[in-house]
């Protein structure tokens, strides 16, 4: 296997040893040189019993390695007694699931639910039994410890608990008693787990003697303390590989500043960083451009000069023809525009769905037992559609557990794997679900025609008056008016963070994470998140201005940032890599007003 495809960068990435962090700019090849990485120690793999561990954050992130090691024909590489997974599933499979029962004071195995691929909401004896808890809109699910045992809200979003986590910690000791866990309480009992019998963590290190960790960033405090106590345990070869601008999951509990502290040297277990700076995806320009937004000191190089961003001007209550305009300028700079090659990127749904032309907010479902089932029903279709097949097949069966009345408490759920004959019964109910591209209305009249019959086959019987509970909303309340046009809508544009419009992908930039196309579009607002103001001016939010930072460095060729009427030069001060013609400079925008009696330059811009 020859490395002569590697750049001197990532050479001495591969070859290196020891504890180390690699910090790679988008573009780098950060996902071929991991692989790379992999396949380069596992040549010269002598021990039987004892393996290597390459850890990501999602399945997506561990799927793309895993391509790219069939690419390098290491497609052995996750076999016994190697391991590939994201690093939450290495934590529960090896530390919470064997040994969570020492910690938590159950009986037995413990069981996580919350799992994606098992949707779950507490009901029954774990409901709060108190008016404050009810009005806050709080879940048990939504709760689990900090590092030093006190309850908090999961996630970084501020709480303030109006009765003081008193009821909830309760809860939340006896769940861990009957020998049950949220995802986020897993890894709290793992860290206690290791912690407190030191030779669990020992045991590991031998099992894995080296570990690889694939989008670092986006660790969370409790996975990085996992990591820290193997290092403590003698764990001497771990490479953490990441870009800190590139963390936009602090909602999930993120914390980029730690993978950040061990790339400064500032830990003496850890030696200095290693980089990624040359960029095999973005323009020069593009660097350039998003260099503002970036923690670097200079901009990462690029692949060739390319041609300048731009910042268009667009109507924000007319959001959606930004699309034809695109479509123009692509075939103008030679991009044939399609949902792979071009794509709008917008930081919330609100803009989506304007862009898509969706009513804002749009809650279709019915509150009563036949609402969320066919919620539920209408996700698996367009978790199904979209290849996530486990998912679909658990959101199936929860629909039919909801049916059939068989949920009101958390029973049951102890089961995280399906019997054969019970995934093929599904199977088989999934196949016939009608496709989530239906309009909503449309689809809807599908399912209530096909599910009784379909329903059987996985043992549920459903009448066919009970088939017509299985409908959304006939009309929703749209501020004064009652609407309808939702019914029209693509059934998996209510659910998904993306969807296609005439030949251009328009997505979240959330969405777009680890995506590449040769043309993009930035959407930016007047107000809330990615707002003109906050990006344009200043030193933006750390969260916002590195989404800014991942949505900017998806093209390839050509960039556009679209702001909102009104926007004047002054505000746009960061996108000085821009090509701003089309945005008046403040004294300019002031004359155009004079002639017009006045108006305010904010006039009509969207919210």
């Amino acid at each position: 296997m020859s490395d002569d495809s590697l750049t001197h960068e990532q050479r001495a990435v591969v070859e290196r040893r020891g504890r180390f962090t690699v910090r790679a700019c988008p573009g780098s090849g950060k996902t071929f040189v991991v692989a790379r990485l992999l396949a380069h120690r596992i040549r010269e793999w002598k021990a039987r019993h004892a393996g290597i561990a390459a850890l990501s954050f999602t399945n997506v992130a561990c799927e793309e390695v895993r391509r790219s090691l069939v690419a390098l024909r290491c497609d052995a590489f996750g076999a016994y007694p190697h391991f590939l997974g994201t690093l939450d599933s290495f934590i529960n499979s090896f530390v919470f699931l064997p040994f969570g029962h020492r910690v938590m004071g159950c009986a037995g195995r413990p069981a996580i639910v919350g799992l994606p691929e098992r949707p779950w909401v507490a009901s029954g004896r774990w409901a709060w039994g108190r008016p404050a808890c009810n009005r806050s809109g709080c879940r048990l699910e939504h709760f689990s410890w900090d590092l030093a045992g006190n309850i908090v809200r999961s996630g970084r979003r501020p709480f303030q608990c109006p009765t003081g986590h008193d009821r909830c910690s309760v809860l939340k000791r006896e769940f861990g008693k009957d020998g049950w866990a949220t995802p986020s309480d897993a890894a709290y009992w793992a860290v206690r787990v290791l912690e407190s019998f030191p030779e669990v963590a020992k045991a590991l290190v031998r099992r894995f003697p080296e570990v690889v960790v694939d989008e670092a960033q986006d660790t969370s405090e409790m996975q990085m303390r996992i990591l820290d106590l193997l290092v403590g345990a003698g764990l001497q070869e771990i490479v953490l590989v990441g870009d800190p601008d590139q963390s936009i999951y602090e909602w999930r509990a993120a914390h980029p500043e730690l993978f950040e502290r061990k790339a400064s040297g500032k830990e003496l277990d850890w030696d200095h960083r290693s980089e990624l700076t040359e960029s095999r995806r973005n323009s020069q320009q593009i660097c350039n451009a998003a260099q503002p937004f970036s923690t670097l000191a200079s901009a990462a190089r690029g692949t060739c000069t390319g041609i300048r961003p731009v910042l268009w001007i667009y109507d924000p209550k007319r959001p959606a023809d930004l699309v034809p305009r695109f479509e123009e300028y692509c075939e103008t700079n030679g991009v044939a525009p399609s949902a792979g090659s071009a794509a709008v990127l917008v930081r919330n749904r609100t803009l989506l769905n304007r862009i898509l032309e969706v009513p804002d907010e749009v809650d279709p479902w019915h509150v009563d037992a036949g609402g969320s089932a066919t919620r539920l029903l209408a996700l698996a279709a367009v978790e199904r559609d979209a290849g996530r097949v486990g998912r679909s097949l658990g959101l199936l069966d929860a629909a039919l557990a909801t049916l059939a009345l068989r949920r009101a408490t958390v029973s049951g759920a102890r089961t995280t794997a399906m019997d054969i004959d019970r995934r093929r019964a599904l199977t088989t109910v999934l196949e016939r679900l009608p496709s989530a591209a239906m309009p909503l209305g449309a689809w809807a009249d599908a399912l209530q025609t096909m599910f009784p019959a379909a329903a059987a086959v996985a043992g549920v019987a459903v009448s066919q008056d009970e088939a017509q509970e299985l409908r959304p909303k006939a009309f929703v309340k749209s501020g004064r008016k009652h609407v309808t046009d939702f019914l029209r809508v693509p059934t998996r544009a209510l659910f998904g963070d993306a969807s296609r419009v005439r030949r251009v992908q328009v997505e979240t930039i959330h969405a777009a994470k680890g995506k590449t196309y040769d043309a993009v579009v930035v959407a930016l607002g007047s107000r809330g998140e990615c707002a003109v103001k906050q990006l344009g001016v200043g030193q933006p939010e750390p969260e916002q201005r590195r989404a800014m930072y991942v949505a900017m460095t998806r093209a390839r060729s050509l960039l556009v940032i679209a702001v909102p009427t009104g926007t004047v030069r002054e505000d746009v001060a960061n996108f000085s890599g821009c090509d701003c013609a089309e945005v008046p400079p403040l004294a300019e925008a002031s004359r155009t007003r004079g002639r017009t009696g006045g108006r305010s330059r904010r006039a009509g811009v969207a919210e």
